[in-house]
């Protein structure tokens, strides 16, 4: 999928933007605050119908307005379509897809892949940031895996509040928390089973990404730690059984606490580069090549399973690469997927021929400078 043309009124910075990017590589220029990323989040917004940014959007209605939409020429395998996004200052949001209005369910495969830099918070916070990585980025290819999640998370609500009660004597009768017990185990097996698939899809092509952008010089290495201390290759039996183990040796210590301290909530996904816990003893660089190359396995993993091309988007990601990772990932981007790179430090572009746009963004005005 690409975009033809796409034309924004009162985004951000822009008060009127129409651009016709390039096929394949654009790369967006410009200095600091002049609405490099608010390009890339007007894409976003018409492809996905919310914000990379904020989850209040009003905030990306210009402040002098009432309103602002995005519109696109969008084509797919031969087949053309335009596609409108409108929103008010009271938040009510319009889409149109060739002027029949629809919902945000519509846009679910819509098709669009994007890195900022607050992506590096992926390795260096929680494992909160690694379980949404996989539950909300990856896990949308596979719907019985998002069924599973959001039954687990309902399950999970309850349980917490029945200990809640417990702990208070307002319920001493442990044959409703049975219950729930085995809720939780039948829909957190399926989210670990669910996980492990996903990761075992996922990790060989972030490795490979990972070690070209590297010329082969690093490797890396991603492992799930399960809270359950399960063997990877355990199977659906098993895992309930070990699960139904932990529950009843914690049981008085979760009532004691009021949650739930065993199941994929309390999971990690750890990465090793050459053998070293990259979120302790990676360097700047090395974590950012690391998300990259995760992001760039979700391209590929939706290339395997759609058998189509998303969009590409790609903010500040140049930052910190030396020449070559840079020359890679833009020579190798540049080879039928639509991307949208910002940057104010490019090294050498000479290898790219004349085959890509340079946009210079000035003050919410964009030029064509190539």
């Amino acid at each position: 999928m690409h975009i033809l043309k796409i034309r924004a009124e009162n985004f951000r910075n822009y008060r009127y933007l129409q651009l016709e990017p390039h096929p394949r590589l654009n790369i967006i220029t410009g200095l600091n605050a002049q609405g490099k990323t608010n390009l890339l989040e007007a894409i976003f917004f018409n492809l996905c119908g919310y914000s990379f940014r904020t989850k209040n959007l009003r905030d990306i209605i210009n402040w002098q307005s009432e309103y602002c939409c995005v519109i696109s020429e969008l084509k797919k395998e031969g087949r053309q379509w335009k596609q409108s996004l409108a929103l008010n200052k009271k938040g009510k949001k319009k889409i149109l897809i060739n002027s029949v209005e629809r919902t945000n369910k519509d846009l679910n495969h819509s098709g669009v892949i994007i890195f900022t830099p607050d992506d590096l918070t992926l390795i260096k916070n929680s494992p909160a940031e690694r379980r949404r990585f996989l539950d909300l980025e990856v896990g949308p290819f596979y719907p019985a895996y998002k069924q599973a999640i959001q039954q687990y998370n309902k399950v999970l609500f309850h349980r917490n509040h029945l200990l809640k009660n417990i702990k208070a004597n307002k319920n001493k009768d442990n044959t409703l928390l049975e219950i729930w017990d085995q809720q939780l185990i039948i829909h957190g097996t399926n989210v670990l089973l669910g996980r492990l698939a996903v990761l075992k899809k996922l990790a060989p092509l972030a490795v490979k990404w990972y070690n070209l952008m590297t010329g082969g010089q690093e490797d890396l290495e991603i492992r799930y730690l399960s809270s359950l201390q399960i063997n990877p290759t355990a199977d659906d039996k098993s895992i309930k059984a070990y699960f139904q183990k932990m529950l009843n040796e914690l049981h008085y210590e979760e009532i004691k606490k009021c949650q739930t301290l065993v199941g994929p909530h309390r999971d990690d996904i750890i990465f090793f580069i050459n053998d070293k816990e990259a979120r302790k003893f990676g360097s700047q660089g090395q974590q950012r090549t690391l998300v990259l190359s995760l992001k760039l396995a979700q391209l590929s993993l939706w290339e395997h399973e759609y058998q189509s091309h998303p969009i590409l988007l790609l903010d500040d990601v140049l930052f910190e690469l030396d020449s070559k990772r840079q020359e890679f990932l833009l020579s190798k981007i540049n080879q039928g997927i639509q991307t949208f790179v910002t940057t104010n430090q490019l090294y050498n572009r000479d290898y790219l021929g004349n085959d890509y746009k340079l946009l210079e963004i000035n003050s919410g005005k964009v030029s064509v400078t190539q």
